[in-house]
């Protein structure tokens, strides 16, 4: 698998946000505040995607890059699912249904 390589424009915005420390191509670096404040939240019982919602990361750019990851793999693909945590206790028919389906479209390697 290969290194998941942010676009300008995801570089740009994420510079902008002020809970970003450093951000280059590959990786982001948050500031001390925000790695405080996260781990706070989570000690609370939030999700880190609602952590991170919260603190002004939007969801869009967090799926653009979730899908310019999975367009660099291989027969990847994001299926995005509302749910809670222990997604798997609450949409287990789901994922089964989803994986079959995913899987019975696989060519024979």
């Amino acid at each position: 698998m290969g290194v998941n390589y942010f676009s300008d424009e995801q570089v740009h915005e994420l510079q902008c946000h002020p809970y970003v420390d450093k951000v280059s191509y590959k990786a982001i670096t948050y500031s001390e505040d925000f790695k405080v404040h996260f781990m706070m939240e989570y000690a609370s019982g939030k999700l880190p995607t609602q952590i991170f919602q919260e603190a002004g990361f939007d969801e869009e750019t967090w799926m653009n890059i979730q899908n310019d990851y999975i367009n660099k793999v291989k027969n990847g693909k994001l299926i995005k699912v509302d749910a809670a945590h222990y997604i798997h206790n609450i949409k287990y028919k789901q994922i089964a249904e989803e994986s079959k389906e995913f899987l019975d479209g696989l060519s024979d390697y």
